[in-house]
């Protein structure tokens, strides 16, 4: 996400740079976590 947005490690976001936040990247990033989550074994109660 730092880079997506052209910023450095330990930047803050402006909320302007959320909003325009790159669709591709974000499409990404997010089907990354859901196969990450995937992967990840639920715990049972």
């Amino acid at each position: 996400m730092i880079k997506a947005v052209g910023k450095e490690y330990g930047d803050w976001f402006t909320s302007d740079e959320l909003l325009n936040f790159p669709h591709l990247d974000l499409s990404i990033i997010d089907q990354l976590w859901v196969q990450y989550r995937m992967a990840i074994p639920q715990e049972q109660n």
